[in-house]
Parts: C-alpha cells; sequence; structure tokens
C-alpha cells in the first residue's frame, strides 16, 4: 500500500496567520510593558526584522536548509531541499496531530554525491493547509500506523 508516498508543500496560509498572531502580539506587549520608551522602541523595531526572517525562513522556504518535499520510497525517507536531496532518518520527536506535523530528520547521507552534512538535524512544521488533503491524510496514517511497524521489523 504504501510502497512510495511524496508530498510537495507550498505555503500555508494557518502558517501566515500564525506567525503575524505571534508577531502582533509581541508588539501590543511590548507596548503595554512597564518599560522606558527608547527600550520599547528599540524593541517595537525588532519585531519586523524578525517577522520578516521568519517570513524568508518558514513560509515562503527560502533559506538554505528549507524543506519542500519528503518522499518514502519503500525504504528510506528522501528530503528534498534547497541545498540538495538527502536522505534522512524520521526521528521519534515529531508531532502528528489533526492540524499540524511537526516532522524531525536527522539527515544519513546526501544523495548525488554532495558534501556530506551526515548526523545534522532538519524539521518540517506542516499545518494541514501546506499540501494536498489527501497527500497529508495518506502520511499522518502511515506515520501513525505503518512506519512504527516498518520499524519494529527492521530492529528485529
Amino acid at each position: 500500500m504504501f510502497n512510495s508516498l511524496k508530498v510537495d508543500f507550498y505555503p500555508s496560509r494557518r502558517l501566515l496567520v500564525f506567525l503575524v498572531s505571534i508577531y502582533l502580539s509581541t508588539v501590543v506587549v511590548v507596548l503595554l510593558a512597564a518599560i522606558v520608551w527608547p527600550i520599547k522602541a528599540v524593541l517595537v523595531l525588532a519585531v519586523p526584522c524578525g517577522f520578516s526572517l521568519s517570513l524568508y525562513k518558514h513560509y515562503f522556504s527560502l533559506s538554505k536548509k528549507a524543506i519542500h518535499a519528503i518522499q518514502w520510497d519503500g525504504e528510506r525517507w528522501l528530503l528534498i531541499c534547497n541545498d540538495g536531496i538527502f536522505e534522512a532518518e524520521l526521528l521519534p520527536n515529531s508531532v502528528l496531530s489533526s492540524w499540524v506535523l511537526l516532522l524531525h530528520f536527522r539527515l544519513c547521507e546526501p544523495v548525488g554525491g554532495l558534501e556530506s552534512r551526515m548526523g545534522r538535524k532538519r524539521v518540517k512544521l506542516l499545518f494541514n493547509d501546506a499540501a494536498d488533503p489527501a497527500l497529508l491524510r495518506q502520511l499522518r496514517v502511515f506515520l501513525r500506523l505503518v512506519y512504527p511497524a516498518l520499524l519494529a521489523q527492521g530492529d528485529s
């Protein structure tokens, strides 16, 4: 059933709403805080910088380490990133829920002879509108039911 599964990602509106709400609430908290105005001004001016960096890295996926797609080929995970394609191991501290997936990977080997980044970690935060809903549903089912059984078979 799950010999192969590939999920391509695109920008999530829910992630955008999440980022906007976090950064706007930060501005409100700073403005209401009992600190002197010069410090408030510096903190409020730092918020747009952090927001733009978050958009760059997480919403538009423009950073070097950004993951654009994941693929299970029947034996291993492949991460398609801005800096190449990597074989990876899915770590057990990944979080699965109906509205968000937080996938933690450890890079094993680069595919295609790129320099080694073995052992480095990558994380992908996926809201349920960041990919095709049917593929995300298949990915959740695979990660909850099939993948643990595959890992158990590999250990024995």
